[in-house]
C-alpha cells in the first residue's frame, strides 16, 4: 500500500499473520506495518473481505485502496482438509443422544442417502449403501484413518463403536476422498471420537425383547499432557426369528496428547462378533453361521509448528470362519485371515495464490484363506491344528494426490488430481481429476435475521480395485472371477443452499438440494442367468445413475431455548438406475438400491427434561429377487414398500437418563435382502448413569 501525505511517500512493508499470540505485548507488533491476515484458527466464516484504510492527523491528499484479503478457516470441520461444500450431511452428538438407536448401524441408517442393509440387528452384519453405491463403493474413516475390509464390504462395518461415545458423523461427497490419497465411488463416511477434557464415566444397561440385553462402560481420564477414552461393551439376543441369535464382545481406546510443536492420536480397537447368519449370504442355506474378529490400531502426529505435516500409520486384522451349515465339520468351514498396514502423509500450506494440499496414501494388504487368493506352495496352519490357509495374495496399492483452492470475493474452486496405482492390475496407474467450484451469495441481513446462501458444481473420476471375495469367492451358489477389472466411474453433481439465522446465532433453517449423475464402466456385480442357479461375479458393461436429493432442516432452539421442538427435519432422495444393454439376468447388488427414501426426524420436550423422539421413514427398492417363501419352486418378486417408525421416550434426572424405545412399531414385514425377514417391533429400554 502506497499513502501519500504531505507530498512525502511512504512505503509500508507488510507483515502475514499465520497465527494469533496471547503476549500482553503483541499488539505493538503492529504498529506503523501493514497487516494481511491469511488464516485464523477457528471456525469464522469462510469468506470475509477486509478493507483498511489509513488515519493520520496529518492532511491525506491521496488513498490507495488495499488489495482484498479473505480470512479462510485452518480446519472448518472435523475431516482435515476437506471443504465443506464436500460434506453431504453431519449428526452431532445431541443428536446421538436422543436417537432410538444402540449400534451403528442403526445410527448410520438415519443419514440421508444412505441405505444399510442389515441381515441381523443391533451391529450384527450390514452392508452400507450410498447414494446407489455397492457395499464395496463407500470408504469408511474412524477419526481420519481408512479401515475400509479389503476382503468384503460385509465386514466394513466390523468396527468396536458405540452411538455412547461417538462425538461426530460426517458423510463426504465421493469427491473428498482424493485428499485421503485414494478414490471412492459414491462417498465417504468418518465417524469421529474424542476423549472428553474433563473426567467423565458413563455406565449404560439395556434390556429387550428376544434375551436382548447390552452392557456399556465408557470413561475418559485426564492426565498431565493426554486425554485417554476407554470403553467396553457386551450385547447379545436369542435372536427374534430361528438362528438370528447373536453375542458381540467390543473395547475401544483413543488418547490425543497436546504438545509444543503438535498433538500425538493414539486410537486402539477390538471387535468380536458370534452369530447365527439365516440366510445371510444365500436363501438356499437357512443355518449358515459366522464367527469373526477384527482389531484396528492407528497413529496420528498434527504439527503445530510453521510446517502443516500430518503422518500417520495404521493396522487392522480380520479373521473370520464361516459355516455355510452350522456346527458341520470345521474343515467344510472357510476360514480368512487379512490384514492392512498402511502410512498416510497429509501436508498443506497457505499462499497468495491460495491452499495447496498433497497427500500420499501406501497400503498393503494380505489375505490367508482355505479359499481366497492362490495356492501357496506351503500351507500355513491356523489355530486348529488340522486346519490349513492353502491360498494366500498380497498386494499392494497407493495414492498420491495434490489440490489447490483458490478462493475469491465469494467464488471458491478447488483442483485436485490423484495418481493411484494397484500392484494386482495389469494397467496399474490411473490419473484421476477431480475439481469443486462454489459461489457463496452476499449475505442478507435485516436487524434480527440474516439469510446465507451458496451454490457449488463438483466432478470427478474415479476407480476401484475388486475385492478379495470379488476375486476369488466360491462357496455354495456363489462364484468370484480372478479376471475381474477394476470398475470406474464419472461423477457430475450441482446443488445448493440456504441458511436463515436469528440474532446472528446457529442457523434454524436450513434448506439445500443437489442432483447427481455418475457414468459408470465395468461396475463389478454377482449376476444370475435366470435359467442357472449361480451368481457369478462379472463388470458390467455401462451402467448410468440419476439422482436427486431436498432436505428440509429446522432447529427452533436457536431461536429461542425454551421452545419445546429441539429439531424437525424432512429429507427425500431418488435415485433413478438405466442398464444399457438388455436385461436377461437379476443383479445381486449394482441395481438392487432404494429408489425412493423419504425420511422425517422430530425430537421435542414433553416436560422439562422429558423428551420424546420420532424417526418415519418410506422406503422403496428397486430390484427384483428370487423367493422361496409360497411355492416349491422359485419365483421372481419386486420388493414391497415399506414404512419404518421408531420412538424414543427418555427422562433425565442429575446424572441419570431412563429410556423406553420401539423400533418398527408399526410392526411392518419388510426385507433389506429378499426374503430375509428383519424384526417386527422391537421393546428396548435401559438407564444410562453418567457422571462428571
Amino acid at each position: 500500500m502506497l499513502i501519500i501525505m504531505d507530498k512525502i511517500c511512504i512505503h509500508k512493508t507488510p507483515i502475514y499473520f499465520k497465527r494469533w499470540t496471547r503476549h500482553k505485548y503483541a499488539v505493538f507488533n503492529s504498529l506503523h506495518k501493514i497487516i494481511n491476515i491469511s488464516v485464523i484458527s477457528i471456525g469464522c466464516s469462510f469468506l470475509t473481505i477486509i478493507y483498511s484504510n489509513a488515519q493520520s492527523n496529518d492532511t491525506i491528499l491521496k488513498i490507495l485502496d488495499l488489495d482484498e484479503v479473505i480470512i479462510v478457516t485452518d480446519n472448518p470441520i472435523e475431516t482435515q482438509n476437506i471443504q465443506s461444500i464436500l460434506l453431504q450431511t453431519s449428526v452431532n452428538k445431541k443428536e446421538i443422544e436422543q436417537s432410538p438407536v444402540q449400534s451403528l448401524n442403526e445410527l448410520l441408517d438415519q443419514f440421508q442417502s444412505l441405505d444399510i442393509r442389515q441381515r441381523g440387528t443391533l451391529g450384527t452384519q450390514a452392508d452400507i449403501s450410498y447414494r446407489g453405491g455397492s457395499f464395496d463403493q463407500t470408504l469408511v474413516l474412524l477419526n481420519g484413518i481408512n479401515f475400509t475390509d479389503p476382503q468384503t464390504g460385509h465386514y466394513t462395518l466390523n468396527l468396536p463403536l458405540s452411538p455412547d461415545y461417538i462425538q461426530k458423523i460426517e458423510i463426504y461427497k465421493n469427491t473428498a476422498a482424493f485428499l485421503f490419497g485414494t478414490s471412492a465411488f459414491s462417498g465417504l463416511i468418518n465417524i469421529i471420537t474424542e476423549p472428553a477434557t474433563k473426567n467423565y464415566t458413563q455406565v449404560h444397561f439395556m434390556t429387550g425383547m428376544y434375551g436382548l440385553y447390552k452392557i456399556d462402560f465408557n470413561s475418559t481420564i485426564q492426565t498431565k499432557n493426554f486425554r485417554h477414552l476407554f470403553a467396553f461393551e457386551k450385547s447379545h439376543s436369542n435372536g427374534y426369528i430361528e438362528n438370528t441369535d447373536f453375542s458381540i464382545v467390543q473395547a475401544f481406546y483413543h488418547s490425543i496428547g497436546e504438545f509444543k510443536k503438535g498433538s500425538i492420536e493414539f486410537q486402539n480397537g477390538f471387535i468380536m462378533k458370534d452369530y447365527g447368519a439365516n440366510g445371510f449370504y444365500s436363501l438356499k442355506y437357512p443355518h449358515q453361521h459366522e464367527k469373526t474378529e477384527t482389531f484396528i490400531s492407528s497413529v496420528t502426529f498434527k504439527s503445530k509448528i510453521k510446517i502443516n505435516l500430518f503422518p500417520s500409520v495404521y493396522y487392522r486384522f480380520n479373521k473370520d470362519c464361516f459355516e455355510l451349515i452350522k456346527d458341520q465339520a470345521p474343515e467344510k468351514n472357510n476360514y480368512h485371515f487379512n490384514q492392512i498396514l498402511g502410512v498416510n502423509i497429509l501436508h498443506f500450506f497457505y499462499s497468495r495464490l491460495g491452499k495447496t494440499s498433497f497427500h500420499a496414501d501406501f497400503r498393503l494388504e494380505d489375505i490367508k484363506s482355505n479359499t481366497l487368493g492362490t495356492l501357496l506352495k506351503k500351507p500355513i496352519r491356523t489355530k486348529i491344528s488340522y486346519i490349513y490357509y492353502t491360498y494366500a495374495l498380497t498386494r499392494s496399492n497407493w495414492g498420491f494426490s495434490a489440490s489447490h483452492n483458490y478462493t475469491k470475493n465469494n467464488f471458491s474452486s478447488e483442483f485436485s488430481i490423484l495418481l493411484q496405482h494397484f500392484s494386482s492390475i495389469k494397467k496399474r496407474y490411473y490419473l484421476l481429476p477431480a475439481m469443486n467450484i462454489s459461489y457463496y451469495f452476499k449475505e442478507f441481513k435485516t436487524d434480527i435475521h440474516k439469510v446465507g446462501s451458496k451454490i457449488y458444481l463438483t466432478t470427478s473420476n474415479s476407480v476401484r480395485p475388486p475385492t478379495f471375495t470379488e476375486l476369488y469367492y466360491k462357496t455354495g451358489n456363489i462364484i468370484g472371477n480372478p479376471l475381474l477389472k477394476p470398475e470406474e466411474a464419472y461423477t457430475i453433481e450441482t446443488g445448493g443452499e440456504m441458511q436463515l439465522s436469528y440474532l446472528n446465532k446457529e442457523p434454524y433453517f436450513i434448506f439445500d438440494a443437489a442432483i447427481f449423475y455418475r457414468k459408470g464402466f465395468h461396475l463389478i456385480d454377482f449376476i444370475r442367468h435366470q435359467e442357472e442357479d449361480t451368481w457369478h461375479s462379472i463388470n458390467h458393461t455401462n451402467i448410468s445413475f440419476l439422482g436427486m436429493e431436498a432436505k428440509f432442516k429446522l432447529l427452533p432452539q436457536n431461536i429461542q431455548k425454551n421452545i419445546y421442538i429441539e429439531l424437525f427435519s424432512l429429507t427425500y432422495t431418488y435415485l433413478y438406475s438405466e442398464k444399457q444393454e438388455d436385461m436377461n439376468y437379476l443383479s445381486r447388488y449394482t441395481l438392487d438400491h432404494l429408489e425412493h427414501q423419504l425420511s422425517m426426524k422430530l425430537y421435542h420436550a414433553i416436560y422439562k427434561e422429558l423428551k420424546i423422539s420420532y424417526l418415519l421413514s418410506y422406503n422403496k427398492r428397486k430390484g427384483q429377487y428370487i423367493s422361496h417363501q409360497h411355492t416349491l419352486s422359485s419365483e421372481l418378486k419386486n420388493y414391497p414398500a415399506y414404512y419404518l417408525l421408531d420412538i424414543r421416550l427418555q427422562y433425565t434426572y442429575h446424572y441419570f437418563t431412563f429410556y423406553i424405545e420401539a423400533s418398527n412399531i408399526l410392526n411392518q414385514n419388510y426385507y433389506d435382502f429378499g426374503d430375509l425377514a428383519q424384526a417386527g417391533i422391537w421393546l428396548k429400554g435401559g438407564i444410562k448413569c453418567s457422571i462428571r
